[in-house]
This record gives structure tokens, C-alpha cells and sequence, in this order.
């Protein structure tokens, strides 16, 4: 058994002399049976990484058009000729345990069937936090930052990610699948769409009700949507600590690649729609997540069986009580381009609870 680590790459602004790609390289290179695939679309390639005959550089820059994940992954698919893929980001700082494992994993995997996949969940640190971080994460680093999470802080961890693109699939699968969709573009969607259609090969009961929509919170215990859904591969894997940390980066709006997330968004819902009906699968309520109080039930019981109880580690359904909540002005900016909708939403919202609390003070 054997695992490709696809890494899509291009060069950014903040980082120096390749070092985020360099220190992902340095985490997985020793682990056996597995090679490292990297795509970089660059427009000049990276320079100071080490070669190695389990390495295979790709560069093909994206020049004049709008950089595509979905087409740089699945190119760098093409040269893989492992049994499985792992798919990894260059921001990330990676569990050295479960990467280790990672081949064992996917020997589990083979013995449910083809279609079996993993998904990992993943903390975003704040700016602060990401600078203060080394380059590696031990136990008790994952621990501190599991920790300050649940217990409803924000100075370590400032959101989480449970459905993500740290994936693990079989090759031979992801190419009947046909892979990545491309005809996402930029920022957004593909990673989405094609978890949403492994789900539907190796479902975990019944598809709710509101599958094709999207409600991403920074307390999952609020999500809709598939979100809600797909919560389910993942959430197990947050505490046995077999996670991500993102590293902090800037995300300009102006920039072409983070201008097509609208566009994206609309695309996914419409894919979504259409696959539901290619697949004839009728949605209903008898799945134990699928409803609101059932999902949030199901988290608390989780948590109890992990002995993170809810009353300590409110953190999955919401801040702690005496936490300042960072209301940044780039934030809202973002909210009200990126999702105008929901910003006049939650403004209006907030507008009627203030005024609701000075009429009803008690």
C-alpha cells in the first residue's frame, strides 16, 4: 500500500524562499511508502527545495488566468501511481502521528470497499498564534490548541474547519470519479463538490432534507446544509487528535483568484442539485444529524464520550462567555462582499436585538 501527498503550490507575497512548502516537504518526506507530488503554478519555479527520487515537481504557471485548485490536483493525479492520494495544503502544519499512520489508514479503508474515505479536521490559528508556532505540532501543542477551542477561547484558534481538503482516497476511485470538477474556478467549491459526491458513495444514513445549501458558521454546532451532513467524517478524528493547524495568512479580496468565491458558491449549489437528481436519491429527515436539535444532541453525546463535556467546552456551539469577540473592520468588509446578504441579515438582526433589549432590559 502506497500514498501520493498532492501538494498544489504557486508562490505568495508574504512567504520567503518557499518556506511553507519547504517545511511541508521536510514533515512527509521521511514516511514510508509514500512520494510527494507538487504542482506549481509559480511564474517562476520554486527554488531551495531538496530532491529526492520520492519528489515529482511540476510547474506550469497560470499565466493570465485565474489559478484553478481543481485543475492543478488533478494534474498532479495524473503522474501519481500509488494506491491512495492524500491531499494537503501548504499552509498547513501536519500531525506527525497521523500522517505516519496515514498508510495503515488506508489499509482499513480497503477492507470496506474502494469508495471508503477519510477526511481531517482543521483549526485556523489567529495571526498571532501562527507566529508564535513552530514549524512542527506535537501532542501537546495539538492538545493546547484542542483546548483553548472547546473551552470557547479565540487567542490560540480563531475557526475551525470539519469538512476540509485533507482527504484521503483511493486513486483508482478519484479517477472513476473523475476527480476534481473543473469548472470551478478560483477560490472555493471544488474541494466542496467532490466531498459531497464521495459522500454519496459511502453515505452515513439517510441525506437530509437540506442538503444542497450551505451554512458555514464558526461553531459547527450551527451549521446547515451539507456541512451538518458531513460533519459526521470528521468530528471523531477532532478528538483523537488527528488534525490540521492552518497558519495565518492575508486574504486579499482583490485579488482575481478570492473575487470568484461568489460565483463558486452559486455553481456548487446548482451541482449539488444536479447530482442529487442523476443519483435518484430522495432526501429525508431519519438520519439522527440531519435535524437541528438531533445534530446538536449528537455533538453533546459525542463530546460526553470523549470527556469534553458541554458545560466546560461550550467551544463547538459557542464563544465563552467573558470572551471579547475580535470584530475586525477587514472582516466586515469581506462579509459584505463576499456574502452581502447575510451582512444586511445579520445587521438587521442585530439592529432588533438591541432594540428588543432596551424595551425588555431584564
Amino acid at each position: 500500500m502506497n500514498i501520493s501527498f498532492i501538494i498544489p503550490y504557486s508562490q505568495r507575497s508574504f512567504e520567503k524562499n518557499n518556506s511553507r512548502l519547504l517545511t511541508v516537504i521536510n514533515a512527509i518526506i521521511d514516511i514510508p511508502k509514500t512520494d510527494i507530488i507538487i504542482f506549481d503554478t509559480s511564474e517562476k519555479s520554486a527554488n531551495n527545495l531538496p530532491h529526492s527520487n520520492k519528489i515529482i515537481y511540476i510547474h506550469a504557471p497560470f499565466k493570465g488566468k485565474v489559478y484553478s485548485p481543481a485543475f492543478a490536483r488533478n494534474q498532479a493525479v495524473k503522474l501519481s501511481k500509488s494506491d491512495y492520494l492524500f491531499f494537503i495544503d501548504v499552509d498547513l502544519i501536519v500531525p506527525n502521528t497521523l500522517l505516519n499512520n496515514l498508510v495503515s489508514i488506508a489499509e482499513s479503508l480497503m477492507t470496506i470497499g474502494i469508495f471508503a474515505f477519510e477526511m481531517y479536521p482543521c483549526f485556523y490559528l489567529t495571526k498571532e498564534a501562527s507566529l508564535n508556532t513552530k514549524n512542527n505540532i506535537d501532542k501537546q501543542k495539538q492538545i493546547e490548541c484542542l483546548d483553548s477551542f472547546m473551552k470557547g477561547n479565540n487567542d490560540i484558534v480563531e475557526s475551525i474547519a470539519l469538512v476540509t481538503s485533507c482527504l484521503l482516497i483511493n486513486r483508482q476511485w478519484f479517477k472513476q470519479l473523475k476527480g476534481f470538477d473543473e469548472t470551478f474556478i478560483g477560490h472555493g467549491g471544488e474541494d466542496l463538490e467532490l466531498i459531497c459526491r464521495l459522500t454519496l458513495h459511502y453515505q452515513k444514513g439517510n441525506i437530509p432534507i437540506d442538503f444542497i445549501y450551505d451554512k458555514k458558521t464558526i461553531h459547527p454546532a450551527n451549521y446547515e446544509g451539507f456541512r451538518r451532513y458531513l460533519t459526521q467524517y470528521s468530528l471523531e478524528h477532532l478528538f483523537e487528535l488527528n488534525f490540521f493547524i492552518h497558519r495565518w495568512h492575508p486574504r486579499p479580496l482583490t485579488h482575481k483568484y478570492h473575487r470568484q468565491r461568489k460565483v463558486n458558491e452559486a455553481l456548487l449549489q446548482k451541482k449539488l442539485q444536479t447530482l442529487l437528481t442523476e443519483k435518484c436519491i430522495t432526501v429525508g429527515s431519519e438520519q439522527p444529524v440531519s435535524l437541528n436539535k438531533g445534530y446538536r444532541n449528537w455533538i453533546r453525546s459525542l463530546q460526553r464520550d470523549y470527556n469534553w463535556p458541554l458545560n466546560t467546552y461550550p467551544g463547538l456551539f459557542q464563544w465563552k462567555r467573558d470572551v471579547v469577540i475580535k470584530r475586525y473592520f477587514w472582516r466586515k468588509c469581506r462579509k459584505l462582499y463576499v456574502k452581502p446578504r447575510l451582512f444586511f441579515t445579520d445587521l438587521i438582526k442585530k439592529q432588533l436585538d438591541k432594540f428588543s433589549q432596551k424595551i425588555n432590559p431584564s
